[in-house]
């Protein structure tokens, strides 16, 4: 979450530092070619976030320790190791998330 609201910064940024520049396109080429060039970056950042994924009902890791977490219980499920002591692995994760 963090690292795509720092992108999103990062692009704000940009924008309004190149927001002037294109303006001047506007007096020195026909006026459809600034407005093209907002529409597509536009249409640009509608495709990105279309592939974005979806958090609803998923708990998002917020600090370090919470990712270490994710990743030993994404591993744990992808082993094809005795699926009962997975499961107790599983469960005592779970029960330090939840604290």
């Amino acid at each position: 979450r963090g690292m795509i609201m720092c992108l999103c910064s990062s692009c704000a940024r940009i924008g309004s530092f190149i927001g002037p520049y294109i303006n001047l396109l506007y007096g020195l080429t026909d006026r459809r070619v600034p407005l093209a060039l907002f529409a597509g970056l536009s249409l640009l950042a509608c495709v990105a976030v279309w592939f974005l994924p979806d958090t609803t009902g998923r708990s998002v890791p917020e600090t370090p320790e919470d990712v270490q977490i994710l990743s030993r219980k994404k591993k744990l499920e992808g082993q094809d190791e005795d699926k009962e002591a997975k499961h107790v692995v599983v469960n005592k994760l779970n029960s330090c998330e939840q604290k």
